[in-house]
């Protein structure tokens, strides 16, 4: 169901955080340097989204939701200020298999 993080009869939300060094070429296909950065995952075992949606879940205004129930801002807000801090975020899903999304933002390295 379009909305929804997880089905009524429950399910499973796991959050991760580490740090991770992303090289030339990670760093590049994500559009950051190369470099040390705090790696947060949120991933739950829901429904999954299309793609025809997840394509579109970060641009501002675009939701699933009725009118009166939200305005389509939270995850392009997200986004944007995780971009303002140097980060990026990603979302992965498909249909019955989940959501994951990945948000990395720039430490300094560890003297």
């Amino acid at each position: 169901m379009p909305g929804r993080a997880l089905t009524k009869g429950g399910g499973t939300l796991t959050v991760a955080l580490d740090r991770v060094t992303l090289n030339e070429e990670d760093a590049a296909s994500l559009s950051l340097s190369a470099g040390h950065y705090i790696r947060i995952r949120v991933a739950d075992t829901g429904p999954g989204i299309p793609p025809e949606i997840l394509s579109r879940v970060f641009d501002p205004f675009f939701t699933t939701k009725a009118p009166d129930k939200g305005t389509g801002l939270g995850l392009s807000i997200s986004r944007s200020i995780v971009e303002q801090m140097g980060g990026s975020i990603r979302m992965q899903s498909a249909p019955g298999e989940g959501t994951t999304v990945t948000i990395l933002l720039p430490v300094e390295p560890e003297a």
